[in-house]
């Protein structure tokens, strides 16, 4: 694990100039040693919590830096399908707090539900009032809004899509009571919301949606000590959720989808972790490194451009 850190923050966040030991140093530490120490502190306490779960912490490393939780194999993604919404079967320690109110989960890739291959990168999740939700999703039409706090899970399908689901807080309970995908289905109705997508990409979105929550709600229970209809405690105080009485309940559905196509705009910056396979990638400085060990961060950004992967790297 420490080797894996520290391939992490050599690949990404090696200090090249003053803005970037400035950075450190505001984030409390002289060096790099401290930096992943601390870091692999942190992921120690959550995997002893979630026992199949790893929490990447990036504090503030990079402009749109955030919390990624990684899953870490196929048996760890199993166990989340087995655990049925079963949440009680968790590790029931609560002391997880997160320094933003947005995070990115990236599944690995060969997994496969009902005999099917995922196609899912990773998705998104945001916690935010109405007009934080408008500024993510600006060029969604017809959108309706839940209250004032809701949680969005938004990923990245194969072939370009963006895909959003937004939950009303005070309904998180009832999504917890279901135990199977049937009892979830039938609790929450998904709508398309005018979704374009064809009819096998909508399956595979219902097929994937109530799994992307429960480990979204997973990891939210985890920092919730108490009911989640009443929101985020005042305690939390690393998570900031923008305040703002002027919303919009909507009925009868209380999760909805949208598209963003390639052609669509959207503003929405979703990073997530890349493993590096390719032996290409273990040449020169990194041929000592055994292959797989190098993690790469890519920021997935489609504000007013077509989708367009890249890599976030911290240099001058």
């Amino acid at each position: 694990m420490y080797h894996l850190f520290h391939s992490i923050y050599d690949s990404l966040f090696t200090p090249v100039g003053k803005k970037d030991k400035r950075m450190l140093k505001d984030l409390g530490f002289q060096t790099k040693s401290q930096l992943i120490e601390d870091t692999i502190e942190t992921l120690s306490a959550v995997q002893d919590t979630y026992g199949l779960l790893s929490l990447l912490c990036f504090r503030r490393l990079h402009s749109n830096g955030c919390p990624t939780l990684f899953i870490n194999s196929n048996a760890d993604f199993d166990y989340l399908l087995k655990l049925q919404y079963d949440y009680k079967k968790l590790d029931p320690r609560r002391h997880l707090t997160f320094e933003h109110n947005t995070f990115s989960v990236a599944l690995p890739k060969g997994i496969k539900v009902d005999g099917q291959s995922s196609s899912l990168q990773g998705f998104l999740v945001t916690v935010g009032d109405r007009d934080y939700y408008d500024e993510l999703c600006a060029e969604a039409q017809g959108l309706r809004h839940a209250g004032e706090e809701m949680i969005k899970v938004m990923f990245r399908a194969e072939d370009g899509t963006e895909l959003c689901v937004s939950l009303e807080f005070e309904n998180i309970p009832l999504l917890l009571q279901s135990k199977t995908a049937d009892e979830f289905d039938k609790a929450f109705y998904i709508n398309s919301n005018g979704m374009t997508a064809d009819l096998t990409q909508f399956e595979r979105v219902q097929q994937f949606t109530y799994l992307k929550l429960v480990v979204a709600l997973a990891i939210y229970e985890q920092a919730m000590p108490d009911d989640f209809s009443y929101g985020f405690p005042d305690s939390l105080k690393l998570i900031h959720l923008p305040k703002s009485k002027n919303f919009t309940h909507y009925a009868p559905w209380k999760i909805s989808i949208e598209g963003v196509s390639k052609q669509q705009k959207a503003c929405v910056v979703a990073p997530f972790l890349r493993q590096l396979s390719d032996p290409k990638y273990y040449r020169g400085e990194h041929k000592d490194k055994p292959i797989g060990s190098r993690w790469i961060l890519v920021k997935m950004h489609t504000r007013n451009q077509r989708i367009s992967p890249r890599t976030v790297r911290v240099s001058n």
